[in-house]
């Protein structure tokens, strides 16, 4: 395939990547790691296939063990971002009912006295 052809190809499949999955056509955004695996395979599959039709084997193992390797980095991030996340807002929830429990507390023995 020749690079004009593979850069061509690699724009139409941007393109339709950037509108197919919008929320006003899917219904929903779809998560950035979902979007980010998409958009990163519309580029490399085409560049995959060129590397291979000019003999660079080698290179594609380490263009797809970088590319691997970056995901599950991202994904990775992505967990621990939300994990913390979590448990900030649980904690922020126990601060508050402890909090609503204590005023109920002070009411209930202000109206005792």
């Amino acid at each position: 395939m020749p690079l004009l052809t593979m850069l061509v190809l690699i724009g139409f499949i941007e393109a339709f990547l950037h509108y197919a999955f919008r929320k006003e056509i899917f219904g929903k955004d779809l998560p950035r790691p979902a979007a980010y695996t998409l958009g990163t395979l519309g580029l490399m599959i085409p560049f995959t296939f060129w590397l291979l039709d000019h003999g660079y084997e080698d290179a594609v193992v380490v263009l797809w063990e970088v590319l691997v390797t970056g995901g599950v980095v991202v994904v990775l991030c992505y967990v621990v971002d939300w994990s913390y996340s979590t448990a900030v807002s649980l904690r922020e929830s126990k601060a508050r009912e402890q909090a609503a429990t204590e005023v109920m507390h002070e009411a209930l023995d202000h109206a005792e006295k």
